[in-house]
């Protein structure tokens, strides 16, 4: 289902932009190269005294949609499981996502100007501060060095390591550092789903995922492009995996110049008698190639 924010139309006018994103198949491939589909939509003519919404966000629960003025009235409000979409394109300021199961939902259209975009500051980039939150059809831009945020590890177009969370979902979104970061983000944690993004301008790489002493629970990195970057993902783990099924799925992504993704089977080194942290599944990438190791960069 696509909402659209009302429009008044003048007599005559005939060109009305409506963004409209399709999301396919987890794990989708290339078969859907050159296919096309049919749109089905509908149009709600109203004569006078229509209510015309001119606020930045919805909050959709249960079926209803909730309006408010600013994303951050939204966010201020958002209770666990809501879904948080942003009603036209535009320029917004970073925001922080602090309750539990939220999916924040922009627009991302054919340019910038047709997108909802986030430009980070040199002091603040997107928190994502609660477990279980998705990020889906998002532009999030690095807009300064970010010279005031002290600590590596929370710098980048993301903050997601601040709060003692473990998994979030990225969705059809765009992260471009503009070669003034090293990387979108890191994450210490257990659980992530990386997902149709498109990653470009970092100094180092896409994203890094790190633990010393624990085990990946399921990363996911699915369907991603990367631009411009040697080093697509960075990944490593300290301890050994006991599970059956796959902890490590990277299948569909492409890089535009034969970027690298990095496994660095940190438990290994450490820990040679539990065996591998990571059961793997890699397919169907593009110009893309594994750098496998067991040895932590710093040894």
């Amino acid at each position: 289902t696509t909402y659209s924010h009302w429009n008044a139309l003048e007599a005559g006018s005939s060109d009305i932009i409506i963004p409209v994103s399709i999301e396919l198949p987890q794990g989708s491939g290339n078969e859907y190269q050159g296919k096309s589909c049919v749109l089905s939509y509908s149009v709600e003519a109203v004569q006078g005294n229509v209510h015309v919404f001119d606020g930045e966000a919805w909050i959709i629960r249960d079926g209803r949609s909730i309006e408010t003025d600013t994303l951050a009235d939204a966010l201020n409000l958002a209770q666990e499981n809501d879904v948080i979409r942003l009603a036209r394109p535009g320029t917004y300021a970073p925001f922080t996502v602090s309750t539990k199961g939220v999916t924040v939902e922009g627009i991302i259209g054919a340019t910038k100007a047709d997108s909802t975009v986030f430009v980070t500051t040199a002091d603040k980039n997107v928190q994502l501060l609660a477990d279980n939150v998705t990020l889906k059809n998002v532009w999030v831009e690095v807009g300064a060095e970010q010279s005031g945020i002290s600590d590596w590890a929370t710098r980048g177009a993301l903050n997601a390591n601040t709060a003692p969370h473990n998994d979030f979902t990225l969705d059809g979104c765009r992260f471009n550092g503009n070669n003034l970061v090293d990387r979108a983000f890191l994450f210490c944690k257990s659980k992530i789903t990386v997902k149709n993004c498109t990653f470009e301008n970092f100094k180092y790489c896409a994203f890094d995922t790190m633990d010393d002493n624990n085990t990946p629970e399921k990363i996911e990195i699915i369907g991603n492009t990367f631009k411009g970057l040697n080093v697509a993902y960075d990944i490593y783990a300290g301890k050994g995996y006991t599970g059956t099924e796959k902890n490590l799925i990277i299948n569909n992504n492409t890089s535009d110049n034969g970027a690298i993704v990095r496994i660095w089977d940190y438990a290994q080194y450490v820990r040679p008698t539990e065996g591998s942290a990571f059961n793997a599944e890699v397919t169907g990438n593009e110009n893309i190639s594994l750098y496998l190791t067991h040895f932590d960069s710093l040894y």
